[in-house]
């Protein structure tokens, strides 16, 4: 079962704080491969910047590891994660990140110091606190001995034991707007 979310357009402010900023470079953004599911693999496309994606120890890593100058609009790729659900049920997609120790996403801010130091680097560290719901996926049982191996061949919500399911994305896949959503942290 393929998950997709989709981030929206944003853009580096020309100012925080009453700094100039300069540009924003290194941006990490997790989110939690869904519970009652199997990881199978993820990808991404689009989008206006180059970033990967990969999965460690049940969370996705979304990098984008270059620099985006100030005043630039900008779209992360969207990200495609495959699944298998493990039982009939739902499956919801959030931002991961619990805590400042445990961030859902991280840059690396340029900002202009106003002094003769110039740009200083402003590493931040950002957690949603609710996290949102970005999709929920509802897994349906199928009628008995309909596939007997579970869920080989992709189909989407096969439950082991020989029935199988369906799987469908109540809105399709997700806008991310994560920068009005989330708690932030600079600096440390």
């Amino acid at each position: 079962m393929a998950i997709t979310l989709t981030p929206a357009a944003m853009q580096v402010p020309a100012s925080v704080s009453g700094h100039p900023l300069r540009s924003l470079r290194g941006i990490k953004l997790t989110m939690p491969v869904p519970a009652n599911s199997t990881y199978v693999s993820s990808s991404v496309s689009g989008g206006t910047i180059t970033a990967t994606v990969g999965q460690s120890a049940g969370k996705l890593t979304l990098d984008a590891p270059a620099a985006t100058a100030s005043g630039v609009t900008f779209t992360l790729p969207a990200v495609t994660v495959n699944v298998t659900a493990s039982a009939a049920g739902a499956l919801t997609s959030t931002i991961g990140g619990t805590s400042y120790d445990d961030p859902g996403l991280t840059f690396t801010a340029s900002v202009d110091s106003g002094t003769f130091i110039g740009a200083v680097d402003v590493p931040v560290k950002c957690y949603p606190s609710p996290a949102p719901t970005l999709t929920t996926t509802t897994v349906s049982a199928g009628t008995p001995g309909g596939n007997p191996g579970g869920n080989p061949g992709g189909n989407p919500g096969g439950t082991p034991g020989g029935s199988s399911g369906s799987g469908s994305l109540g809105s399709g896949s997700a806008q991310l707007p994560w920068l009005r959503t989330l708690t932030g942290s600079a600096g440390s």
